[in-house]
């Protein structure tokens, strides 16, 4: 299995769907997730609505080049559109926002 099929659990049959309720975002994260930051922006495709709570941890999660080749080569949707190969936007200007360190004590 691919590292996020083990994540989500379950297996994937081609055609079919899998329900991922009991998934959870926080399985992808560092173990130590003492530090993260968040910010308001917006979505990183058009139309590109400033309608997003980002929330970056201080140490990333990493990928290998063959990892993200793929992630860039995966079809959105339900396989019925293309891949989305640049999916960031170019940096935008603060526009007064401000970005917020939160430290977990203990």
């Amino acid at each position: 299995k691919q590292w996020y099929q083990r994540r989500v659990g379950g297996e994937m049959n081609s055609g079919q769907n899998r329900n991922i309720a009991s998934f959870s975002l926080g399985q992808l994260y560092p173990a130590n997730t003492a530090e993260w930051l968040t910010y308001q922006g917006g979505l990183t495709t058009p139309p590109c609505s400033e309608i997003v709570d980002w929330v970056v941890v201080t140490k990333p999660l990493t990928i290998s080049n063959a990892q993200l080749k793929k992630l860039r080569a995966m079809p959105l949707g339900d396989r019925n559109m293309d891949a989305l190969p640049r999916n960031w936007r170019n940096t935008q200007n603060l526009n007064g926002r401000r970005s917020k360190l939160f430290l977990r004590s203990g």
